[in-house]
């Protein structure tokens, strides 16, 4: 199971919305050609209006990549953004691209394992997206409660994992270490009470959390 809605839908909704231009297309391009995992062009477009509507002062993200993610929330906010990234040729490229398009001033990267690094950072965040290791978002989204200002959002990507977390069948021992992690941590965040949380089918499954 590769896509968790009707491969139509994704073409059409991959067709129809707005498609992002210059340099980030390049990144676009460059991630597919290289096997870079960047968010979805149709999660990358709801990300992009969410951050819009909420109109964050401070955003973290866990798991840059390329930084393709925080160029597209710089372009869609004014906010100030920290993003982490633990790999060292996808902090150089992330640098390089935040660089190309002369966000050095709005996005902080920095170079190092969340769990580390989240803890040392000063003050709190409006919004904080996490899109780093899927097997880690139960611990990712501890440390995110951690630095989240009243009344901030969570975005949690990658949480249907290719739709396999919705299967009732075997996944495969592969696979099963993480789906069972996933399973665990969506049942927790839908049924604590000190959250409003919802689970959305798009790019790789997204959980939206509000902190009541």
């Amino acid at each position: 199971m590769e896509n968790i809605t009707e491969a139509a839908v994704t073409e059409f909704i991959n067709a129809t919305v707005k498609k992002e231009e210059g340099h980030l297309h390049e990144m676009e391009l460059f991630a597919k050609e290289n096997y870079v995992p960047i968010i979805q062009r149709e999660a990358g477009r709801f990300l992009s209006v969410l951050v819009s509507i909420i109109n964050p002062e401070r955003i973290l993200e866990m798991g840059t990549a390329i930084g393709y993610s925080a160029l597209l929330m710089a372009n869609s906010c004014k906010a100030h953004i920290t993003t982490i990234e633990r790999d060292e040729e996808m902090f150089c490229l992330a640098l390089d691209n935040i660089a190309k398009l002369g966000m050095q001033n709005r996005i902080r990267l920095i170079h190092g394992d969340a769990e580390a690094e989240v803890q040392n950072l000063p003050g709190k965040f409006d919004f904080i997206f996490i899109d780093a290791a899927k097997g880690q978002s139960p611990i990712h989204f501890d440390l995110a409660l951690e630095k989240l200002a009243p009344g901030g959002v969570i975005l949690t990507d990658n949480v249907l994992y290719r739709g396999m977390v919705a299967q009732k069948e075997d996944v495969g021992h592969k696979h099963r270490t993480i789906v069972n992690r996933l399973k665990e941590f969506l049942d927790s965040i839908c049924n604590d009470e000190r959250f409003d949380t919802a689970i959305l089918p798009i790019g790789d499954g997204m959980a939206i959390t509000k902190v009541k």
